[in-house]
């Protein structure tokens, strides 16, 4: 497998930025991304450029790549690390976090220097906390109780297939004085084969934007779950 994560970057960005929510999303924008995702290799450069203008999720790249001395914050590892978790986050300290939102963030204007100063000592860099306690930094997106649940990756397990839709098992969040995992529950996702060519019943999947985005290993299922509830140990103990 390419040491290159611009392929998956650009599979977890592609729904919100066909949204107008995330990174440049102009037509031309749209369309490179797509033709990419179709199998145009050639375009790997162009998508590269467009990923940099992600004002949220290449910010935690830089800081992930930095702070793990990985001279290419695209690498597949450092990509990872931000959306399905892996060991990678242990090497950011909160310092370094707090001075990356105060230098990519604050400038956005949609963001407050209270949010920096209340950043818990143990934060981690991966994309379930920035949703659920960092927020939109380019105001573009409301938070809802609904919202916050699609965009953060979640997991689930394939149980029905129907043309370009999927029927998973997926534990939701759980909104309460304390922020937790909800029972499991069946969940209709979209399926699109640019994002994700193949994928079979009992198959494992994370999900955003209820869109499914890869297949996942044990040892990512293990991940995605670990963190995820690390996250939420994190913003509970405010």
């Amino acid at each position: 497998m390419s040491k290159s994560g611009i392929r998956l970057a650009i599979r977890y960005g592609y729904v919100p930025c066909q949204l107008g929510l995330c990174g440049p999303g102009t037509k031309t924008t749209k369309q490179i991304i797509t033709r990419y995702l179709k199998g145009d290799d050639s375009l790997e450069k162009k998508v590269r450029k467009i990923l940099e203008d992600f004002k949220g999720a290449f910010s935690y790249f830089k800081l992930i790549a930095a702070s793990n001395g990985i001279a290419d914050p695209l690498e597949l590892k450092v990509v990872e690390a931000y959306w399905t978790g892996n060991s990678l986050l242990s090497k950011v300290s909160s310092d370094k976090f707090s001075k990356m939102m105060e230098k990519e963030f604050l400038p956005l204007g949609k963001m407050s220097e209270i949010k920096i100063k209340k950043l818990p000592k143990n934060a981690i860099p991966f994309h379930t906390l920035h949703v659920l306690f960092i927020g939109s930094v380019t105001g573009k997106f409301e938070a809802t109780k609904k919202g916050l649940d699609i965009c953060r990756p979640s997991w689930g397990k394939v149980e029905k297939i129907v043309k370009n839709k999927i029927t998973v098992i997926r534990q939701p969040i759980k909104f309460g004085n304390k922020l937790a995992l909800d029972k499991p529950a069946r969940t209709v996702v979209s399926w699109n084969k640019y994002i994700l060519p193949k994928i079979e019943i009992n198959d494992w999947i994370s999900i955003h934007w209820n869109t499914a985005i890869e297949a996942l290993s044990p040892e990512k299922i293990k991940n995605i779950s670990k963190y995820t509830q690390k996250t939420l140990e994190i913003i509970n103990q405010k």
